[in-house]
């Protein structure tokens, strides 16, 4: 039976991909002894979490890792969580996007779930450069390249998200600086996005408007004497 401890979070649901709350069902102590105390033990240890989404019910279970530090009794911060099942799935970008750009994010979304953030970061910025090349955009550098894309269309906000991910990729490589996994997660979701809007959006208005023109293309096929005149 499941001990409710009425604890709950705002989450992306890795089941049903919705942004939703968590609610803990349970947690143990699983190493470096087993048991059922909810209270962290002084000295390194892991806890095991039980979580059920509350829009889809489904149950996340993550092992809670802390090190020699933390305090006794705490669950603030642990050093690591790592997320056990359901199993990891990548992210992914829109079918519309080139794998060549497509490839550089999915390894970069591996790389942020080992906890690699600063190698998910130089990744995540060589992805932002591969779209700048498939774009056909030009300049002396990706910053020049990155604001090159508004000749081809690309909206000042998506223009700034790119160089979100530019500089978290520079700072990352250049000036050794480490970002949190939410710092990393925020950019990745903001290449999602911008990849949305240059790929997906124009191929869906297109499919949209080619339905309609097979539309009216049927009904004027079909009564003749009425064919649509607008």
């Amino acid at each position: 039976m499941f001990r409710r401890t009425y604890e709950q979070r705002p989450d992306h649901c890795p089941n049903c991909k919705h942004d939703t709350a968590l609610a803990r069902l349970d947690r143990r102590l699983v190493w470096p002894a087993a048991s059922e105390n909810l209270v962290l033990p002084s000295g390194p240890c892991v806890m095991e979490d039980v979580w059920a989404c509350t829009f889809c019910q489904r149950t996340v279970v993550e092992l809670r890792v802390y090190g020699p530090d933390h305090a006794h009794g705490s669950d603030v911060f642990p050093d690591e969580v790592r997320v056990v099942w359901p199993p990891f799935a990548p992210r992914e970008l829109s079918e519309e996007v080139p794998e060549n750009v497509s490839s550089l994010y999915r390894e970069a979304s591996i790389a942020e779930r080992a906890g690699a953030l600063r190698g998910a970061g130089a990744l995540y910025r060589a992805a932002v450069e591969q779209l700048c090349t498939s774009l056909g955009a030009s300049g002396s550098n990706l910053r020049a390249r990155i604001e090159n894309l508004s000749k081809y269309g690309v909206d000042k906000e998506v223009i700034s998200d790119l160089h979100e991910a530019r500089l978290l990729g520079n700072w990352t490589l250049h000036e050794g600086i480490e970002f949190t996994a939410d710092e990393v997660a925020d950019v990745a979701e903001l290449i999602a996005e911008a990849t949305y809007v240059i790929y997906a959006e124009p191929a869906r208005r297109e499919m949209m408007r080619n339905a309609r023109r097979t539309r009216r293309s049927s009904a004027n096929e079909a009564s003749p004497d009425h064919a649509v005149k607008h």
